[in-house]
């Protein structure tokens, strides 16, 4: 029987780990109503998946007392896409009458853009968004 020598294991390793899809990345996250006032605070994971799809986490906590800001609470997985620096993603993609939507674009380092709480009678609320790296 013979052994694998471990650099033989390292190599093995590295291949393996090539396959994976690129790994996501989490981004700090604060969120504005449309008066400027900051309503949320947390993060956001940005995981590329095959073609332009985006799949991953978020973690949002309110900053003081806001109202109105729909299913953006908490925890939860989203679904969305990018097109070049453009994306979109919806926080509660299972949802049609009870959703967030973000709609942004990334510089740099930074992702700003503006999330919309949309519910059954249309828009419910709104304001902006800044994400950083």
């Amino acid at each position: 029987m013979s052994k694998i020598s471990p650099w033989g294991l390292a190599l093995i390793f590295i291949l393996l780990s090539a396959c994976n899809d690129a790994p996501a990345t989490q981004w700090a996250y604060s969120a504005f109503d449309s008066t400027g006032v900051k309503v949320l605070s947390g993060w956001i994971e940005l995981n590329p998946q095959p073609g332009d799809t985006l799949t991953g986490n978020w973690k949002f906590d309110p900053v003081g007392n806001p109202s109105n800001l729909g299913p953006q609470t908490g925890t939860g997985t989203y679904q969305g896409t990018q097109t070049g620096l453009n994306i979109q993603l919806e926080l509660n993609p299972s949802v049609v009458d009870d959703n967030v939507g973000l709609t942004g674009q990334i510089i740099g380092n930074n992702w700003s853009g503006t999330w919309v709480y949309s519910g059954f009678p249309g828009i419910i609320n709104h304001g902006t968004f800044i994400a950083n790296r």
